[in-house]
């Protein structure tokens, strides 16, 4: 799973505020993405972020095999996620009987958690590459809209007819470093 868990827990447990900023940092996204994925307002995905970091501040001395954190965090966001819907049940129209929160959670697929880490590898991969080509990849790839090439050209400040030649040599950059093996726990 993540090979940098190990030592960035033991870090995190000898009370190491830089360890813990990095693992919050690490695992913010998919903490953030299953309440905003139940469509639960700001504040109170805010409210679960800060309760499941403050579970795991208080429960990562007995977690038993640390290449289950991701699992562990998405068992446990998903929980408060319910217990959150639960609560606010009768004063909310956030939850219908039809909703998926009208059930308590079950725990992530394992396709689940290996979707959820190939989407880190490659937004970690897109950092690591930087520049032009992120700047590049992201526009074609992760909005939300479809934008059209001359809209990403002219965005970009590139040529129309260079998105694809220069699209296919980024790619082959990005491939190149998903396909490196993690340094120190660190990267893809």
């Amino acid at each position: 799973m993540h090979k940098g868990d190990d030592a960035l827990i033991e870090r995190c447990l000898k009370r190491d505020q830089v360890a813990w900023g990095e693992l919050v940092e690490k695992y913010k996204r998919l903490v953030y993405s299953i309440p905003r994925g139940y469509r639960l307002p700001d504040g109170v995905c805010d409210d679960i972020f800060q309760g499941v970091f403050s579970l795991l501040f208080q429960n990562l001395g007995g977690l038993r095999d640390t290449r289950t954190l991701a699992k562990w965090l998405m068992t446990t966001t998903q929980r408060e996620c319910w217990r959150a819907a639960q609560a606010n049940a009768r004063s909310s129209s956030h939850l219908t009987p039809n909703s998926p929160m009208a059930a308590a959670p079950e725990e992530p697929a394992g396709d689940e958690l290996e979707r959820w880490e190939r989407r880190v590898a490659v937004h970690q991969a897109l950092s690591r590459l930087g520049g032009p080509c992120e700047r590049l990849l992201r526009a074609l790839f992760t909005n939300a809209e479809r934008t059209n090439y001359s809209e990403i050209a002219s965005s970009l400040g590139i040529p129309t007819g260079s998105i694809g030649p220069t699209r296919a040599r980024c790619l082959a950059k990005l491939a190149s470093l998903l396909s490196e093996p993690e340094e120190d726990g660190e990267g893809v």
